[in-house]
């Protein structure tokens, strides 16, 4: 992909593209996003995308929108990402997380844990899973969060992790998270 562009949508040219996004949306996100998500990227004002806690970027191949990521209250409230089928493993989702991520300074989402790929895209994009939670459908979903500058995940409160007190505690809440998670063999 030689013409690949990465680009956050300003908001004075958000309404023009919000039919596009939609319908790219409803395309190729294979049911995965959620109502609300799309109720969000539907009904999002220009006074919204304006706050420094949300943005929309766009993938494109020349002027062929290739992949979609968005994101509000740095993801708090609806992120998600969609990429035409034709161009997926390129390295598109994981650049339009990186470019939310350093548009917004943090990012969080939730990812279906019987969705791999989108998993897998969060790992390349330099995300750490820190909770297994319930994602919108319903069904079991991870929590991933952005890593700050030292590489720690970026808010661990928000994932549900809250610092230990006590004087035992010789790990960080963040590590014993991550042990809960993926290497208790107990």
């Amino acid at each position: 992909m030689s013409s690949k562009r990465i680009k956050t949508i300003p908001s004075e040219r958000f309404d023009d593209c919000r039919g596009r996004l939609l319908r790219f949306v409803r395309a190729y996100g294979e049911r995965r996003i959620t109502v609300e998500a799309l109720r969000w990227l539907g009904g999002v004002s220009a006074a919204e995308l304006d706050e420094p806690h949300t943005a929309v970027a766009a993938a494109f191949d020349g002027k062929r929108l290739v992949g979609l990521a968005c994101a509000a209250r740095h993801g708090e409230r609806a992120a998600f990402v969609v990429v035409h089928p034709a161009w997926r493993g390129a390295g598109i989702g994981p650049a339009l997380l990186r470019e939310l991520i350093g548009r917004l300074g943090r990012l969080t989402c939730v990812v279906a844990c019987d969705n791999t790929p989108s998993m897998a895209m969060c790992f390349r994009a330099g995300m750490t899973a820190v909770q297994l939670t319930t994602g919108g459908s319903g069904r079991p979903a991870l929590r991933f969060v952005s890593a700050d500058a030292q590489g720690r995940p970026a808010f661990p409160a928000a994932a549900g992790l809250e610092e230990r007190r006590d004087d035992r505690a010789t790990e960080s809440t963040i590590e014993a998270g991550e042990n809960a998670l993926w290497h208790n063999r107990r």
